[in-house]
């Protein structure tokens, strides 16, 4: 079979010349399935393993159609108006992905822009003043700048979300709806994802854009040459490990992720005390210091690399040869991501794992997420160190009491009160439907078709206003009658999901079981698993939209619990949170006290929820941001008590 190359496409010479000078000879297979497609103007929607390519997939046709055009003018207005908008989640893949553009087009005429939180805005639009082709920039900030004039979108040709379900995991879904609705509605709508996420899609659909999806080795979760072990240790032997690890290969090249910030620090600074080449990145950092430490690492002047999840994703560093997860990520999926930043481009890697106490609540829905069984390495005496000296401790946040500076006493003003005016609740306005009919029954027959029910009898309706009388005045008066539904949950909501099942295609089935006070629907059937992919992201999303969509129709009785699960959806991690909860539970009836449990994920998250929503003594509620989330449980008599963290 011929081996590919970047001559089939097409591309201008220059284009060619200068991709081979930068030793791009062969496209990678993201690169030949994405190329011609974008080229064509498609909208696409790719989704390939980590080091696949995927930069190169856009950058390169992108470049292809803005050869031989001059930077925008906006009559008289010095704005910025770009052909083409990257969208990026961090500021170090942004300036990757800005370094890939300038290499590449700088030779051929196409100017390239930068703009990302963290450095001086007024630069960035000095920067922009000049004419650009390409703007590159993190959401936050590309927002900011056109909101003040800066930039203006009305002739963007195309918009790229780079690592889009990235984008989204870290809260830019808001930044990214605004983006796209002041772009052209012809515009090119380009996607590329390491991983499935459901929303992704849904931002397509919700601006007309049906995207040609292109997924490669998406069964391959790990690549083939990366050897990846797990050792389990006791959380104090983690060190010892890793020290033996680095102190046995010198000359390696390392990345270690840690789940904290506080973590990373500490793992760095310790492996600093002990003479080996280590830095920490941290979001915290200011960014001339994380672009610094970045460089450094690139260059090999530090030849080991501390980080959280943030420099995860998108960073592209060279002959990495090395990765320890020093915690489990907390997030599945992570553990793809970390370990693929070794045995790139068809070399060999090597990434261990330390399952220590604490990371054992990970590791089930980790060998989930992965459908095998992580290869366990044997852990003798000799592959620890003994000697790694003490832990550092973290960094103090705060002077000492004894070392602030005095500052004089505030004088009290007398202040004035208040007035508390109370809060008006207003109900939830349900749907109702008007038909005008000179018979009941076939008004109903008429409303009928207008809600998401089979059974007339579930119609519950009044009369608005009498008409006139039909047939020049013979027949019966016409009337206006105001249509609703009753409160039969059971059928609003199986009718729902059956239009759901028919236009997903999903072979699955579903039985309903009613309790007082609570409704549960289990599917079951051949696709049962899509439900429970990426910790049960399509089964919370049938669940939040039906229960949206009943609000709708009815008022919803505040007892009322729904739940929506599978029939293969206990695990041993489900009971072993059930047991947390019930011991959680017995906690909260002793202390007469509120309970708040360590953050969690979504998944996990889901079953305590689950768990307490059948306790009417019982509320639950989830709290903070992101992904990971506390838990909050709440006795219904002790819910104004001061709560106790879990310790």
């Amino acid at each position: 079979m011929t081996e590919p190359t970047f001559e089939q496409f097409s591309l201008d010479p220059d284009l060619v010349e200068n991709l081979k000078k930068h030793n791009f000879l062969t496209p990678t297979p993201v690169q030949v399935n994405s190329i011609p497609l974008i080229l064509e103007g498609k909208d696409i929607l790719a989704q390939a393993e980590t080091g696949s390519g995927k930069t190169g997939a856009f950058v390169i046709p992108m470049l292809q159609k803005l050869t031989g055009k001059s930077p925008h003018k906006t009559e008289g207005k010095n704005l910025a108006a770009p052909y083409f908008v990257v969208m990026s989640p961090t500021r170090e893949l942004a300036q990757q992905t800005f370094e890939v553009c300038k290499n590449f087009g700088e030779a051929l005429g196409i100017n390239s822009a930068l703009i990302i939180g963290g450095e001086s805005a007024d630069k960035q639009k000095e920067i922009l003043k000049k004419g650009i082709h390409i703007l590159i920039a993190t959401p936050g900030r590309l927002k900011d700048l056109y909101k003040q004039g800066v930039v203006t979108f009305a002739k963007t040709e195309g918009i790229v979300l780079d690592e889009a379900d990235r984008l989204l995991d870290m809260g830019f879904k808001e930044e990214i709806n605004f983006i796209l609705r002041a772009v052209p509605k012809t515009r090119q709508f380009l996607m590329f994802s390491a991983t499935v996420h459901l929303d992704v899609l849904n931002i397509a659909y919700r601006f007309h854009s049906v995207p040609v999806e292109i997924k490669l080795n998406t069964e391959k979760m790990i690549v083939e040459k990366i050897n990846h072990t797990m050792a389990h240790l006791g959380d104090d032997e983690k060190m010892s490990m890793l020290v033996g690890i680095l102190k046995s290969n010198p000359e390696t090249y390392a990345m270690i992720f840690c789940n904290t910030k506080s973590e990373t620090m500490i793992v760095s600074q310790w492996l600093q005390n002990l003479d080996f080449k280590a830095q920490g990145i941290t979001g915290d950092l200011p960014q001339n210091k994380r672009s610094k430490l970045l460089e450094d690492f690139k260059s090999k002047k530090t030849q080991i690399l501390v980080c959280t999840d943030v420099a995860a994703r998108g960073l592209d560093i060279k002959d990495i040869k090395l990765v320890v997860n020093y915690d489990l990520p907390q997030d599945p999926s992570n553990y793809v991501h970390r370990i693929g930043r070794t045995g790139r481009a068809g070399k060999e890697g090597r990434a261990i794992s330390f399952c220590g106490f604490k990371d054992c609540d990970f590791l089930d829905a980790i060998e989930s997420f992965l459908e095998m069984k992580i290869p366990r390495e044997e852990v003798t005496d000799e592959m620890l160190e003994i000697k790694v000296g003490p832990r550092p401790r973290p960094a103090a946040k705060e002077k000492r009491r004894e070392e602030r500076p005095k500052q004089r006493p505030r004088e009290e003003k007398p202040r004035r009160p208040r007035e508390v005016k109370p809060k008006v609740l207003t109900p939830f306005k349900i749907r109702t439907e008007l038909v005008t009919s000179w018979s009941l029954s076939k008004a109903k027959k008429l409303a009928s078709n207008l809600f998401p029910i089979t059974n007339i009898e579930t119609l519950d309706y009044k009369v608005i206003s009498t008409g006139k009388r039909t047939f020049f005045g013979l027949g019966p008066k016409t009337k206006t009658f105001e249509f609703n539904l009753k409160a039969n949950y059971k059928e609003i909501l199986e009718n729902l999901v059956e239009t759901f099942i028919k236009k997903s295609l999903l072979e699955v089935s579903f039985i309903t079981k009613v309790k007082p006070n609570y409704l549960r629907i289990s599917f079951a059937g051949k696709d049962e698993k899509v439900l429970l992919e990426n910790n049960a992201e399509l089964l919370h999303d049938i669940s939040f939209l039906s229960k949206r969509i009943l609000s709708k129709y009815v008022n919803i009785d505040a007892k009322l619990r729904i739940d929506f699960s599978t029939k293969n959806m206990r695990r041993s991690s489900d009971k072993r949170l059930e047991n947390l909860a019930r011991k959680m539970r017995d906690k909260a009836i002793k202390t007469k006290s509120p309970v708040i449990l360590n953050p969690m994920a979504a998944k996990d998250r889901f079953i305590i929820h689950q768990f307490f929503s059948k306790d009417p003594k019982f509320k639950t509620q989830s709290i903070g941001d992101g992904n990971l989330k506390k838990i909050k449980i709440i006795p219904k008599r002790s819910e104004n008590r001061k709560p106790r963290t879990q310790p």
